[in-house]
């Protein structure tokens, strides 16, 4: 009896082993998926992919939104729901069905959220023989039209786009110009009323000022790009949030 009942524990523990080795074979797809963008809203938001929901990320208002998850899934597994809902509420603000197995495996989705839904727009197609810079500003406090700038040390201007319309996606040409080429260096970016150079545009400065890295083409044979920003005044300076994929090279 004792012999048959060791046989039958033996027998079970194998099976469980068998069956979690099964479970980790079938486990072996995942994908990846990165959200950048900006909520505008004064709802705090939450990140899901399916059933999995990140409650312990959440996402704040009137803040950049900056999302990287890994997502592991069963080979029969056929679609993947991703959503962005208000946390409080569970108003649902933007979603996306991703159709699984894909040959890709790494997913960017811009999302910009004002008035409660997503503004993205699809850009331009892509010219080889220029880059497109696209930026959407949200200032609802004017319409003037903004001209967009780098500064140099030794006081040269590089525009990046002119007579940006506030509310809406506006693109310019752009090729890396003489004098902002170091791709180790943090070019100021500054946002003036058009056809100024010192008449800032969101009221002082400092909040017409972003200093960080746009990742703006800094070769001078680098064509072909498309690259989308969304742009309004934060608490110090403003904030520039990316809506294209990261480059894998160096402008």
């Amino acid at each position: 009896m004792k012999q048959q009942l060791i046989k039958i524990l033996s027998i079970v523990l194998l099976a469980g082993v068998f069956t979690a080795c099964n479970k980790e074979k079938l486990l072996e797809k995942a994908i990846h998926v990165n959200i950048g963008g900006y909520n505008t809203g004064s709802e705090v938001l939450e990140f899901s992919i399916d059933t999995v929901v990140y409650r312990k990320n959440p996402l704040a208002a009137k803040n950049y939104l900056s999302i990287g998850k890994t997502y592991p899934y069963f080979p029969e597994t056929r679609e993947a729901m991703i959503r962005i809902k208000e946390k409080q509420t569970g108003k649902e603000i933007w979603s996306k069905k991703l159709s699984l197995p894909s040959r890709e495996l790494e997913f960017f989705f811009p999302v910009v959220i004002i008035n409660g839904q997503n503004v993205w727009s699809e850009p331009p197609a892509a010219n080889p023989a220029t880059n497109k810079l696209g930026f959407y500003v949200h200032y609802p406090q004017s319409t003037d039209l903004i001209d967009i700038y780098m500064k140099n040390d030794a006081g040269q201007l590089a525009y990046l786009a002119k007579n940006v319309k506030p509310g809406q996606f506006v693109y310019s040409d752009y090729t890396a110009a003489t004098g902002f080429t170091d791709v180790n260096k943090d070019y100021p970016v500054y946002f003036v009323k058009a056809g100024t150079t010192n008449n800032w545009a969101f009221g002082s400065e400092n909040l017409s000022r972003h200093q960080s890295q746009l990742l703006v083409p800094r070769k001078a044979d680098t064509k072909g790009k498309v690259q989308a920003y969304f742009v309004t005044p934060g608490s110090w300076a403003a904030d520039v949030a990316r809506l294209f994929r990261l480059p894998k090279e160096i402008h």
